[in-house]
């Protein structure tokens, strides 16, 4: 009987043991496993302005109102218009501000870099719903 009492509380020991290393991985947040109904969608285009000169390397980002990353930077890429992304949410009374900056990991030596205005939007953002940013690059007016 006590070999019994022994062999059941050394399973039940080892069934804590796994479940309390698994417990962390199983309950954490990950925006890649997530279906996009549970998290909060930006849709930010990039509208050039006829054929204008594009010097440098961009990086569209989308932040939040105190200049922190929503979701990751993606490379802005000549001819592609749209980019997508995403976050996990809701964010209630926040503000989101899309905007295309100089890559700060190369090298960007322009006479004539492109100049954006941000777009910015005050909301509640809601999981699931699309919340739609429009950027209009233009040059500052040199010539390379």
């Amino acid at each position: 009987m006590k070999k019994l009492i022994i062999a059941v509380a050394s399973i039940a020991s080892l069934v804590l043991i796994v479940v309390a290393l698994t417990a962390g991985t199983l309950g954490a947040t990950n925006q890649k496993n997530q279906p996009k109904a549970n998290l909060v969608h930006y849709a930010v285009a990039v509208n050039m302005q006829g054929s204008t000169p594009i010097c440098g390397n961009y990086l569209v980002v989308v932040l939040d109102g105190s200049g922190t990353q929503s979701a990751p930077a993606q490379s802005f890429i000549p001819g592609v218009k749209d980019y997508h992304f995403y976050e996990l949410g809701p964010v209630i009374n926040g503000v989101r501000i899309a905007r295309l900056v100089t890559d700060p990991g190369i090298d960007n030596v322009c006479r004539n870099p492109l100049v954006t205005p941000p777009d910015a939007i005050y909301s509640d953002f809601y999981n699931g719903m699309t919340y739609n940013f429009n950027l209009y690059p233009g040059n500052q007016g040199l010539e390379d």
